[in-house]
């Protein structure tokens, strides 16, 4: 299968289109090459018989909450949160079975974290998300802990995670008293 991923430097790419965030830059530019009269057969090639890019770019940006971007419009002129929703939107667009988001709310306000949430919960395939913001990692179905080259799963969110953490930890300090009082017991 395929996988995507969601960087946390995206917005650094100020110079980068929309389009580009959404990975269809290249299929896009083939299609108006051809609608301005172009039959160079590398732009069908290109467009891989997939007509309908730009009102599926744009029909995928309205989903997310972002109705009206232009797919040619630089990144430098998007919000934070606003990026970080169109590279979103170029990940489910790409049909990736496994995607990557790494630290997805860094730039997002209130009403674009919302918009995040939905499009978390209504995603299909596979999400990995690296965060430290535990609201986010309470929407997961499984936590993961690497630590020390090794990975740990728990199935359940972060904070069911912390509990069991929790739990282990007064179950090892009292495994420690009592094994403290048998020695002294024995002494």
């Amino acid at each position: 299968g395929q996988v995507g991923c969601l960087p946390q430097q995206l917005t650094l790419r100020t110079g980068a289109t929309v389009a580009e965030l959404l990975g269809v830059q290249h299929r896009l530019a083939a299609l108006r090459a051809i609608e301005s009269g172009d039959a160079d057969p590398v732009h069908f090639d290109a467009l891989a018989d997939d007509w309908d890019v730009e009102a599926r770019s744009l029909a995928v940006l309205d989903r997310i909450g972002l109705p009206g971007i232009a797919l040619d419009r630089l990144v430098g002129t998007l919000s934070g949160g606003e990026t970080v929703l169109a590279a979103i939107a170029g990940v489910q667009l790409s049909g990736a079975g496994i995607v990557l988001l790494d630290e997805p709310t860094n730039n997002l306000d209130r009403p674009a974290r919302q918009l995040l949430d939905e499009a978390i919960d209504a995603w299909r395939g596979t999400l990995i998300v690296v965060s430290h913001d535990v609201t986010l990692l309470n929407l997961m179905d499984a936590t993961a802990e690497l630590r020390d080259g090794h990975l740990t799963m728990f199935g359940g969110p972060y904070d069911a995670y912390r509990e069991h953490l929790a739990a282990e930890q007064a179950a090892a300090e009292q495994a420690l008293r009592s094994a403290e009082q048998q020695l002294k017991t024995e002494e």
